[in-house]
């Protein structure tokens, strides 16, 4: 992946440089203004601001998320600026690696809109944004230095910063220092940009992403949604085959059973149609015994003294029932509860005998 390695001065009217490297960090091409060189969507654009813009801390921050890192760290921010919280921007670094240690940036918000303004008027919207101190490598020890655009870049272990030499002296004491050529710091540049050690394009100043298809992620999704709409087609037509021999299965066996109780003389044509039809001629053309029996008990129930003294069914469907009454009117409370019920009820006389009134009802549907 190449790498457009974008140099904004401090200076407003001074044009902007740019190292254009190859994906290994190798210089391509170097130049200052416009034009710039022509970028694709796979092309990294960096932008190195001044440094001395930016204040750097390394902090330990344990294992947690990135939220609650970046509010610790916005906490950690207003112990070294005296700027007021909501004109401060705080951004934190990757975790060093086998570290709990992260570089904390502080830098001021409105200077922060105004190099990315500078950048989009040129046309130019940058992935990263780092400060110009972090372009050269940490030394194994002591300090390195290299002057950059009239100040002095000061890198050593978890420490890093750039001032005016005579500020950058003091700072640095006595230290062993290893000094950077000012053209060396193109090519450190190059190899540094491969992997930022911090991007102050957080929070609000973040990049919007854009969503671009990925047309092999796209045909893949597609492949396997119709390797799985295949598999569950497969499985209902498997499971419909299944249901219908289980529906001819049973629809034999009623077969089978029903020629059983058919008479071996009869002709079978459809044998649980036949045996139905013998059914409702054994039963009557009425609503069978035990609906009608049910509505005439339920009638006598309600009456009250009266009792069932025989019982007697008609193959047509009719119900015969000799009631016997306490009072002479429970023939027709019982008459009448069955009509309600749908029935026609035949009312027999009153007679009087040994056990007291009865009379003879008839019940049929």
């Amino acid at each position: 992946m190449k790498r457009l390695i974008v140099f904004v001065p401090a200076i407003a009217d001074a044009p902007l440089r740019w190292l254009h490297c190859a994906e290994d960090g190798a210089l391509l091409a170097r130049g200052s203004g416009a034009p710039f060189p022509a970028v694709d969507e796979e092309t990294v654009i960096v932008a190195v601001v001044p440094g001395d813009a930016v204040v750097l801390h390394w902090i330990e921050l344990s294992a947690v998320t990135e939220a609650q890192a970046l509010a610790a760290a916005r906490l950690m921010a207003s112990d070294v600026v005296a700027a007021p919280a909501p004109g401060t921007h705080v951004a934190l670094g990757p975790a060093e690696a086998g570290s709990a240690h992260r570089v904390l940036a502080i830098t001021d918000a409105g200077v922060m809109w105004a190099w990315l303004e500078r950048l989009a008027a040129a046309g130019l919207d940058p992935d990263a944004v780092v400060p110009a101190q972090l372009l050269l490598a940490a030394p194994a020890s002591g300090l390195r230095v290299a002057e950059h655009d009239g100040l002095l870049l000061v890198r050593g272990d978890r420490e890093a910063f750039a001032a005016e030499p005579e500020l950058a002296a003091l700072l640095i004491g006595d230290r062993t220092v290893e000094r950077v050529e000012a053209d060396h710091v193109w090519d450190e540049a190059g190899r540094i940009a491969s992997a930022l050690p911090l991007n102050l394009r957080q929070g609000p100043f973040a990049k919007p992403h854009r969503w671009r298809a990925d047309w092999t992620f796209i045909r893949r999704a597609a492949m396997l949604g119709g390797a799985i709409f295949f598999i569950i087609l497969i499985g209902l037509a498997a499971n419909a085959l299944r249901h219908g021999l289980a529906a001819d299965r049973i629809e034999r066996q009623i077969e089978a059973e029903a020629r059983k109780a058919l008479p071996p003389e009869m002709r079978v044509v459809n044998a649980p149609a036949q045996l139905g039809q013998r059914l409702t001629e054994a039963t009557g053309g009425g609503a069978g015994f035990l609906p009608t029996a049910s509505a005439l008990f339920a009638a006598i129930r309600d009456a009250g003294g009266a009792r069932v003294e025989a019982l007697r069914y008609e193959p047509d469907g009719r119900l015969t029932a000799t009631i016997g009454m306490t009072t002479a009117g429970d023939g027709d409370l019982i008459r009448q509860h069955l009509e309600s019920a749908g029935f026609t009820v035949d009312q027999g006389p009153q007679q009087s005998g040994a056990t007291g009134l009865s009379i003879e009802l008839t019940v049929r549907r």
